[in-house]
Protein backbone atom coordinates (compact mmCIF):
# COMPACT_ATOMS: atom_id res chain seq x y z
CA UNK A 1 0.00 0.00 0.00
CA UNK A 2 1.82 3.63 -1.05
CA UNK A 3 -0.18 6.47 0.99
CA UNK A 4 1.20 9.76 -0.01
CA UNK A 5 0.38 12.72 2.17
CA UNK A 6 0.32 16.75 0.84
CA UNK A 7 -0.03 19.33 2.88
CA UNK A 8 -1.80 22.44 1.92
CA UNK A 9 -4.54 25.03 2.08
CA UNK A 10 -6.22 24.89 -0.99
CA UNK A 11 -7.14 28.11 -0.95
CA UNK A 12 -9.22 27.52 -3.07
CA UNK A 13 -8.79 24.02 -4.73
CA UNK A 14 -7.60 24.68 -8.84
CA UNK A 15 -6.28 22.89 -11.38
CA UNK A 16 -2.86 22.99 -10.12
CA UNK A 17 -3.80 20.86 -7.41
CA UNK A 18 -5.62 18.38 -9.40
CA UNK A 19 -2.54 17.58 -11.84
CA UNK A 20 -0.44 17.07 -8.39
CA UNK A 21 -3.05 14.37 -6.88
CA UNK A 22 -3.46 12.97 -10.61
CA UNK A 23 0.55 12.89 -10.72
CA UNK A 24 0.68 11.30 -7.63
CA UNK A 25 -1.53 8.77 -8.55
CA UNK A 26 -0.13 8.28 -12.11
CA UNK A 27 3.69 8.31 -11.90
CA UNK A 28 4.12 7.41 -8.46
CA UNK A 29 1.72 4.80 -7.94
CA UNK A 30 -0.28 6.20 -5.18
CA UNK A 31 -3.36 4.17 -3.58
CA UNK A 32 -4.35 7.01 -1.44
CA UNK A 33 -3.85 10.27 -1.15
CA UNK A 34 -3.72 11.68 2.18
CA UNK A 35 -4.39 16.16 2.28
CA UNK A 36 -3.52 17.78 5.54
CA UNK A 37 -5.15 21.15 4.97
CA UNK A 38 -5.40 24.41 6.73
CA UNK A 39 -8.56 24.73 8.72
CA UNK A 40 -10.47 27.65 8.60
CA UNK A 41 -7.24 30.28 8.38
CA UNK A 42 -4.65 30.05 6.44
CA UNK A 43 -0.83 30.94 6.61
CA UNK A 44 -0.55 33.69 5.06
CA UNK A 45 -2.00 35.58 7.80
CA UNK A 46 -6.18 35.80 7.27
CA UNK A 47 -9.12 33.77 6.56
CA UNK A 48 -9.82 31.51 4.02
CA UNK A 49 -12.24 32.29 1.02
CA UNK A 50 -14.09 29.50 2.21
CA UNK A 51 -14.71 27.35 5.11
CA UNK A 52 -12.88 24.09 5.67
CA UNK A 53 -15.95 22.27 4.93
CA UNK A 54 -16.42 23.44 1.44
CA UNK A 55 -12.76 23.15 0.68
CA UNK A 56 -12.59 19.82 2.02
CA UNK A 57 -15.73 18.95 -0.60
CA UNK A 58 -13.94 20.92 -3.24
CA UNK A 59 -10.46 18.62 -2.75
CA UNK A 60 -12.04 14.87 -2.09
CA UNK A 61 -14.30 16.30 -6.00
CA UNK A 62 -10.92 16.69 -7.10
CA UNK A 63 -8.92 13.27 -6.70
CA UNK A 64 -7.83 13.57 -2.79
CA UNK A 65 -9.22 10.28 -1.09
CA UNK A 66 -9.30 11.99 2.87
CA UNK A 67 -8.71 15.44 4.42
CA UNK A 68 -7.56 16.10 7.68
CA UNK A 69 -7.13 19.09 9.33
CA UNK A 70 -4.01 20.76 10.27
CA UNK A 71 -4.71 22.80 13.84
CA UNK A 72 -5.30 26.66 13.43
CA UNK A 73 -2.04 26.82 15.99
CA UNK A 74 -0.53 25.65 12.83
CA UNK A 75 -1.99 26.85 9.86
CA UNK A 76 -1.15 30.50 11.32
CA UNK A 77 2.31 29.79 12.02
CA UNK A 78 5.41 30.67 9.80
CA UNK A 79 6.71 28.60 7.67
CA UNK A 80 9.30 26.69 9.94
CA UNK A 81 6.53 25.78 12.25
CA UNK A 82 3.85 24.99 9.68
CA UNK A 83 6.35 22.39 7.84
CA UNK A 84 6.56 21.15 11.03
CA UNK A 85 3.13 20.60 11.97
CA UNK A 86 2.22 19.21 8.47
CA UNK A 87 5.25 17.30 8.19
CA UNK A 88 5.07 15.35 11.71
CA UNK A 89 0.66 15.22 11.54
CA UNK A 90 1.26 13.42 8.24
CA UNK A 91 4.29 11.23 9.41
CA UNK A 92 2.84 10.45 12.84
CA UNK A 93 -0.14 8.76 10.86
CA UNK A 94 1.95 6.70 8.69
CA UNK A 95 1.96 7.67 5.29
CA UNK A 96 4.75 6.35 3.15
CA UNK A 97 5.77 10.07 1.65
CA UNK A 98 5.23 13.29 1.41
CA UNK A 99 5.33 15.23 -1.90
CA UNK A 100 5.11 18.98 -2.13
CA UNK A 101 5.05 21.31 -5.38
CA UNK A 102 8.70 23.38 -5.94
CA UNK A 103 9.55 25.59 -8.83
CA UNK A 104 13.09 23.25 -8.94
CA UNK A 105 12.16 19.78 -7.64
CA UNK A 106 16.01 19.40 -7.05
CA UNK A 107 16.58 16.76 -4.19
CA UNK A 108 20.15 17.68 -3.48
CA UNK A 109 19.69 21.41 -3.35
CA UNK A 110 16.51 20.83 -1.51
CA UNK A 111 17.82 18.47 1.07
CA UNK A 112 20.79 20.42 0.98
CA UNK A 113 19.66 23.68 2.68
CA UNK A 114 17.54 21.62 4.60
CA UNK A 115 21.08 20.40 6.20
CA UNK A 116 22.38 23.76 6.45
CA UNK A 117 19.49 25.48 7.60
CA UNK A 118 18.90 22.38 10.20
CA UNK A 119 22.51 22.87 11.46
CA UNK A 120 22.65 26.74 11.51
CA UNK A 121 26.45 27.24 11.73
CA UNK A 122 27.68 30.08 14.39
CA UNK A 123 29.27 31.72 11.36
CA UNK A 124 25.77 31.78 9.12
CA UNK A 125 24.16 32.93 12.49
CA UNK A 126 26.09 35.75 12.88
CA UNK A 127 25.76 36.69 9.29
CA UNK A 128 21.96 36.71 9.53
CA UNK A 129 21.69 38.70 12.82
CA UNK A 130 23.87 41.29 11.03
CA UNK A 131 21.43 41.02 7.92
CA UNK A 132 18.69 41.41 10.26
CA UNK A 133 19.73 44.07 12.39
CA UNK A 134 19.93 46.37 8.91
CA UNK A 135 16.35 46.26 8.58
CA UNK A 136 16.11 43.28 6.37
CA UNK A 137 13.23 40.70 6.02
CA UNK A 138 13.94 37.26 7.21
CA UNK A 139 14.16 36.20 3.88
CA UNK A 140 16.46 38.47 2.46
CA UNK A 141 18.44 38.61 5.18
CA UNK A 142 18.46 34.58 5.35
CA UNK A 143 19.71 34.80 1.56
CA UNK A 144 22.02 37.40 1.97
CA UNK A 145 24.03 35.41 4.74
CA UNK A 146 24.08 32.34 3.33
CA UNK A 147 26.15 34.38 0.20
CA UNK A 148 28.17 35.45 2.54
CA UNK A 149 28.66 32.24 4.39
CA UNK A 150 29.63 30.79 1.38
CA UNK A 151 31.80 33.39 -0.07
CA UNK A 152 33.98 33.30 3.20
CA UNK A 153 33.42 30.30 5.25
CA UNK A 154 33.16 26.98 2.77
CA UNK A 155 35.34 24.99 2.75
CA UNK A 156 36.07 20.86 1.64
CA UNK A 157 35.30 19.82 5.18
CA UNK A 158 32.20 21.79 5.52
CA UNK A 159 28.44 21.30 5.59
CA UNK A 160 27.87 22.93 1.93
CA UNK A 161 30.33 19.73 0.84
CA UNK A 162 28.70 17.48 2.59
CA UNK A 163 24.95 18.01 2.57
CA UNK A 164 25.00 19.15 -0.71
CA UNK A 165 26.40 15.80 -2.35
CA UNK A 166 29.02 17.72 -3.94
CA UNK A 167 26.46 19.78 -5.81
CA UNK A 168 27.24 22.96 -5.84
CA UNK A 169 24.57 25.19 -3.56
CA UNK A 170 22.31 27.74 -5.92
CA UNK A 171 21.04 30.67 -3.33
CA UNK A 172 18.79 31.13 -6.03
CA UNK A 173 16.83 28.17 -4.22
CA UNK A 174 15.97 30.61 -1.48
CA UNK A 175 14.36 33.57 -3.31
CA UNK A 176 11.10 31.26 -4.73
CA UNK A 177 8.33 30.58 -2.35
CA UNK A 178 7.36 27.10 -3.34
CA UNK A 179 11.32 26.02 -2.79
CA UNK A 180 11.63 27.52 0.65
CA UNK A 181 8.08 25.50 1.43
CA UNK A 182 10.24 22.14 0.44
CA UNK A 183 13.20 22.81 2.34
CA UNK A 184 11.14 23.77 5.46
CA UNK A 185 9.47 20.18 5.09
CA UNK A 186 12.56 18.74 4.67
CA UNK A 187 13.79 20.33 7.33
CA UNK A 188 11.03 19.42 9.50
CA UNK A 189 12.12 15.98 8.78
CA UNK A 190 15.33 16.14 10.11
CA UNK A 191 14.04 18.46 13.14
CA UNK A 192 11.60 15.83 14.16
CA UNK A 193 14.35 12.88 13.27
CA UNK A 194 11.33 11.09 10.77
CA UNK A 195 12.67 8.49 7.81
CA UNK A 196 10.12 9.17 5.40
CA UNK A 197 10.24 9.59 1.25
CA UNK A 198 9.61 13.25 0.21
CA UNK A 199 8.49 13.56 -3.56
CA UNK A 200 9.48 17.42 -4.95
CA UNK A 201 7.14 18.13 -7.99
CA UNK A 202 7.73 20.51 -10.43
CA UNK A 203 5.42 23.57 -10.04
CA UNK A 204 3.93 24.18 -13.49
CA UNK A 205 1.91 27.29 -14.54
CA UNK A 206 1.93 30.83 -13.16
CA UNK A 207 3.98 31.78 -11.16
CA UNK A 208 3.16 31.65 -7.41
CA UNK A 209 2.29 35.36 -7.13
CA UNK A 210 0.92 36.03 -10.55
CA UNK A 211 -2.17 38.17 -10.22
CA UNK A 212 -3.42 37.26 -13.54
CA UNK A 213 -5.38 34.72 -14.91
CA UNK A 214 -2.79 33.84 -17.69
CA UNK A 215 -2.42 30.22 -17.81
CA UNK A 216 -4.50 26.86 -17.49
CA UNK A 217 -2.81 26.54 -13.69
CA UNK A 218 -3.56 29.83 -13.02
CA UNK A 219 -1.68 30.71 -9.00
CA UNK A 220 -4.39 30.80 -6.16
CA UNK A 221 -3.18 34.61 -5.85
CA UNK A 222 -4.93 35.07 -9.18
CA UNK A 223 -8.33 32.86 -8.71
CA UNK A 224 -8.68 34.88 -5.35
CA UNK A 225 -8.31 38.11 -6.73
CA UNK A 226 -11.12 37.13 -9.41
CA UNK A 227 -13.22 35.61 -7.09
CA UNK A 228 -13.73 39.19 -4.67
CA UNK A 229 -14.68 40.45 -8.40
CA UNK A 230 -16.82 37.71 -8.80
CA UNK A 231 -15.45 36.95 -12.00
CA UNK A 232 -16.87 33.93 -13.31
CA UNK A 233 -13.85 33.07 -16.03
CA UNK A 234 -12.07 31.34 -12.53
CA UNK A 235 -14.47 28.54 -14.06
CA UNK A 236 -11.45 27.89 -16.62
CA UNK A 237 -9.12 27.38 -13.62
CA UNK A 238 -10.92 25.07 -11.76
CA UNK A 239 -11.41 21.48 -12.27
CA UNK A 240 -15.26 21.05 -13.71
CA UNK A 241 -15.98 18.63 -10.38
CA UNK A 242 -15.24 21.10 -7.84
CA UNK A 243 -16.56 24.32 -9.39
CA UNK A 244 -20.10 23.53 -8.64
CA UNK A 245 -19.28 23.56 -5.01
CA UNK A 246 -17.39 26.96 -5.63
CA UNK A 247 -20.40 28.61 -7.18
CA UNK A 248 -22.62 27.21 -4.39
CA UNK A 249 -20.38 29.05 -1.58
CA UNK A 250 -20.80 31.78 -3.94
CA UNK A 251 -23.87 32.02 -4.01
CA UNK A 252 -24.63 31.35 -0.50
CA UNK A 253 -21.82 34.17 1.28
CA UNK A 254 -19.09 34.70 -0.88
CA UNK A 255 -15.06 35.04 -0.63
CA UNK A 256 -14.28 36.24 3.04
CA UNK A 257 -11.23 38.05 3.56
CA UNK A 258 -8.83 39.81 6.55
CA UNK A 259 -10.82 43.02 6.58
CA UNK A 260 -14.14 41.08 7.28
CA UNK A 261 -12.68 40.64 10.97
CA UNK A 262 -11.28 44.60 11.00
CA UNK A 263 -14.08 45.22 13.86
CA UNK A 264 -13.67 42.14 16.16
CA UNK A 265 -9.46 43.08 15.19
CA UNK A 266 -9.78 46.50 16.66
CA UNK A 267 -11.84 45.51 20.11
CA UNK A 268 -9.22 42.95 20.89
CA UNK A 269 -6.62 45.48 20.47
CA UNK A 270 -7.78 47.93 22.26
CA UNK A 271 -8.48 45.22 25.15
CA UNK A 272 -5.14 44.43 25.79
CA UNK A 273 -3.72 47.89 24.87
CA UNK A 274 -2.85 48.32 28.36
CA UNK A 275 -1.40 45.23 29.08
CA UNK A 276 0.06 45.00 25.56
CA UNK A 277 0.65 42.04 23.04
CA UNK A 278 4.17 40.76 23.61
CA UNK A 279 2.21 36.96 25.27
CA UNK A 280 1.06 36.30 21.83
CA UNK A 281 3.38 34.08 19.46
CA UNK A 282 5.89 36.16 17.10
CA UNK A 283 5.49 39.22 19.14
CA UNK A 284 8.43 40.68 20.19
CA UNK A 285 8.32 44.31 22.41
CA UNK A 286 9.04 46.44 19.27
CA UNK A 287 6.14 45.31 17.57
CA UNK A 288 4.34 45.82 20.58
CA UNK A 289 5.03 49.29 20.84
CA UNK A 290 4.40 49.97 17.43
CA UNK A 291 0.94 48.20 17.70
CA UNK A 292 -0.11 50.22 21.09
CA UNK A 293 1.22 54.23 19.47
CA UNK A 294 -0.64 53.24 15.65
CA UNK A 295 -3.58 51.78 17.33
CA UNK A 296 -5.67 55.29 17.03
CA UNK A 297 -4.90 55.30 13.62
CA UNK A 298 -6.47 51.66 13.04
CA UNK A 299 -8.86 51.56 9.69
CA UNK A 300 -8.83 48.03 8.91
CA UNK A 301 -7.13 44.88 9.27
CA UNK A 302 -5.27 45.19 6.27
CA UNK A 303 -4.32 48.71 6.37
CA UNK A 304 -3.37 48.80 9.90
CA UNK A 305 -0.72 45.59 9.37
CA UNK A 306 0.47 47.79 6.12
CA UNK A 307 1.14 51.02 9.00
CA UNK A 308 2.57 48.23 11.88
CA UNK A 309 5.12 47.19 9.13
CA UNK A 310 8.58 47.83 8.86
CA UNK A 311 11.78 47.27 6.82
CA UNK A 312 12.48 43.96 9.09
CA UNK A 313 8.71 42.64 8.90
CA UNK A 314 6.90 41.36 6.26
CA UNK A 315 3.24 42.42 5.84
CA UNK A 316 2.45 38.89 6.00
CA UNK A 317 4.42 38.25 9.47
CA UNK A 318 2.35 41.26 10.86
CA UNK A 319 -0.85 39.93 9.35
CA UNK A 320 -0.05 36.52 11.21
CA UNK A 321 0.69 38.50 14.72
CA UNK A 322 -2.77 40.57 14.21
CA UNK A 323 -4.21 36.67 13.69
CA UNK A 324 -2.65 35.35 15.86
CA UNK A 325 -4.02 38.09 19.07
CA UNK A 326 -7.42 37.81 17.54
CA UNK A 327 -7.54 33.92 17.84
CA UNK A 328 -5.50 33.99 21.17
CA UNK A 329 -2.23 31.93 19.92
CA UNK A 330 0.39 32.49 22.34
CA UNK A 331 4.08 31.96 22.80
CA UNK A 332 3.00 29.59 25.38
CA UNK A 333 0.43 27.09 22.86
CA UNK A 334 3.89 26.64 20.81
CA UNK A 335 5.92 25.56 23.34
CA UNK A 336 3.08 22.99 24.19
CA UNK A 337 2.59 22.43 20.69
CA UNK A 338 6.35 21.42 20.46
CA UNK A 339 6.19 18.89 23.51
CA UNK A 340 3.85 16.96 21.33
CA UNK A 341 5.81 17.04 18.56
CA UNK A 342 3.56 19.31 16.88
CA UNK A 343 1.43 16.47 16.08
CA UNK A 344 -2.02 16.75 18.79
CA UNK A 345 -4.42 14.78 17.35
CA UNK A 346 -5.30 13.95 13.18
CA UNK A 347 -9.00 15.53 13.14
CA UNK A 348 -10.58 13.90 9.96
CA UNK A 349 -12.66 16.50 7.75
CA UNK A 350 -13.72 14.19 5.02
CA UNK A 351 -13.07 11.53 2.30
CA UNK A 352 -14.07 9.21 -0.01
CA UNK A 353 -16.81 6.92 0.34
CA UNK A 354 -14.83 4.53 -2.18
CA UNK A 355 -11.56 4.92 -0.23
CA UNK A 356 -12.77 4.73 3.32
CA UNK A 357 -10.59 1.94 3.82
CA UNK A 358 -7.94 4.21 4.48
CA UNK A 359 -9.28 5.38 7.72
CA UNK A 360 -8.51 1.62 9.23
CA UNK A 361 -5.62 1.39 7.70
CA UNK A 362 -4.28 4.63 9.34
CA UNK A 363 -6.37 3.54 12.62
CA UNK A 364 -3.99 0.94 13.07
CA UNK A 365 -0.92 2.70 11.83
CA UNK A 366 -1.14 6.13 13.80
CA UNK A 367 0.40 7.12 16.58
CA UNK A 368 -1.50 10.31 17.30
CA UNK A 369 -5.43 10.49 18.08
CA UNK A 370 -7.81 10.28 14.71
CA UNK A 371 -10.51 12.21 15.65
CA UNK A 372 -13.83 11.49 13.17
CA UNK A 373 -16.29 13.31 16.08
CA UNK A 374 -16.23 15.93 17.24
CA UNK A 375 -18.15 15.38 20.47
CA UNK A 376 -15.76 12.36 20.81
CA UNK A 377 -12.87 14.17 20.50
CA UNK A 378 -13.96 17.38 22.87
CA UNK A 379 -14.35 13.79 25.71
CA UNK A 380 -11.56 11.60 25.02
CA UNK A 381 -8.52 14.48 24.43
CA UNK A 382 -7.02 15.38 27.39
CA UNK A 383 -4.22 18.45 28.67
CA UNK A 384 -2.63 19.91 25.82
CA UNK A 385 -4.39 18.10 23.04
CA UNK A 386 -7.54 19.16 24.25
CA UNK A 387 -6.24 22.52 24.89
CA UNK A 388 -5.58 22.69 21.24
CA UNK A 389 -8.75 21.28 20.37
CA UNK A 390 -10.88 23.76 21.92
CA UNK A 391 -8.79 26.42 20.13
CA UNK A 392 -9.31 25.11 16.90
CA UNK A 393 -13.52 24.95 17.58
CA UNK A 394 -13.11 28.43 19.23
CA UNK A 395 -11.98 29.84 15.93
CA UNK A 396 -14.08 28.08 13.99
CA UNK A 397 -17.14 29.36 16.05
CA UNK A 398 -14.90 32.79 15.46
CA UNK A 399 -15.27 32.08 11.47
CA UNK A 400 -18.51 31.53 11.19
CA UNK A 401 -19.68 34.47 13.57
CA UNK A 402 -17.79 36.71 10.87
CA UNK A 403 -19.80 34.84 7.61
CA UNK A 404 -23.03 35.36 9.56
CA UNK A 405 -22.27 39.17 9.82
CA UNK A 406 -21.05 39.53 6.61
CA UNK A 407 -23.41 37.67 4.65
CA UNK A 408 -26.32 36.77 7.23
CA UNK A 409 -25.56 33.54 6.36
CA UNK A 410 -25.46 30.85 9.31
CA UNK A 411 -22.94 27.49 9.35
CA UNK A 412 -23.49 24.49 11.31
CA UNK A 413 -20.72 24.78 14.32
CA UNK A 414 -18.52 21.74 14.34
CA UNK A 415 -20.13 19.95 16.33
CA UNK A 416 -23.17 19.92 14.40
CA UNK A 417 -21.45 19.85 11.19
CA UNK A 418 -21.20 16.24 9.52
CA UNK A 419 -18.17 14.86 7.93
CA UNK A 420 -17.69 15.60 4.13
CA UNK A 421 -18.45 12.12 2.34
CA UNK A 422 -18.03 12.09 -1.30
CA UNK A 423 -19.96 8.81 -2.94
CA UNK A 424 -18.54 7.40 -6.03
CA UNK A 425 -20.57 9.03 -9.19
CA UNK A 426 -22.39 6.20 -11.30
Amino acid sequence: MNIIGIITEYNPFHNGHAYQINELKEKENADFVVVAMSGDYVQRGGPAIFDKFARTTMALQGGADLVIMLPTSISLASAEQFARGGVSILSSLGVDGIAYGCEEPNLHQLKGFASFFHAEPQAYRDCLSIYLKKGLTYPAARQAAFDEYQLSFASPKSILSTGFQSQQPDSHFLASPNNILGIEYEKALLHLKRQLKTIPLQRKGSSYHSNFLDHELASATAIRKALFHHDLAVSNYIPDSSFQQLLTELTLSGPLNENHFSTLLEYELYRHKNSGYTSFLDCNSDCSNRIQNLLPQFTTFSDFATLVKTRGYTHTRIQRILMHILCNITTNDHQKLADLNYAPYARVLGFRKDSSEILGILQKKSSIPIITSVADGAKELEDSRLHFFNQDLAASDLYHLIVKQQFGRSIANDFSHPLSILSPTI
